[in-house]
């Protein structure tokens, strides 16, 4: 069985509200080995940073956690597309993520890129346009004309 290997990384976005993004974080937790966290960049701006070792999954945590054990909480891409959406209202540049996957180094690698800009929530997403099919790979590599 084949190992799955992916990397995300993000952009370096200022933010409006640094506050109520580590608030909002602090209300979701990624899978995998990747995170999110604010920093400062050289002139002193907060920015957020996405990215680690995996594909980009988070879950919402519990706003009751005696009531909704997390242990039975999914991180699922569409929940990180809700995070996403919800970030556009703090942000003062957008924002874009991508992830890299791939299975042993085999083709097709897994490509995404999610965008969400500053007040709107609407995420672009972008993946590679061609993957493994099969009918493409019989094209003989030379036609040959019998007239």
């Amino acid at each position: 069985m084949p190992d799955y290997f992916s990397v995300t990384t993000s952009n370096f976005p200022r933010l409006r509200e640094p506050q109520a993004v580590h608030t909002l974080l602090d209300h979701y937790e990624f899978a995998d080995d990747v995170g999110a966290w604010i920093e400062s960049d050289e002139i002193g701006n907060q920015c957020l940073i996405l990215c680690g070792e995996g594909w980009p999954r988070v879950r919402r945590l519990p706003q009751d956690p005696e009531a909704d054990p997390i242990d039975e909480l999914e991180a699922t891409e569409e929940t990180f597309d809700q995070l996403l959406k919800e970030l556009s209202r703090y942000l003062a540049d957008p924002l874009t993520v991508q992830a890299v996957g791939h299975d042993d180094c085999c083709f097709p690698f897994a490509a995404r890129e999610w965008h969400v800009r500053p007040g709107c929530a609407k995420v672009e997403i972008n993946d590679f346009d061609h993957s493994w099919d099969e009918e493409s790979t019989q094209v003989p590599l030379a036609v040959v004309s019998t007239s």
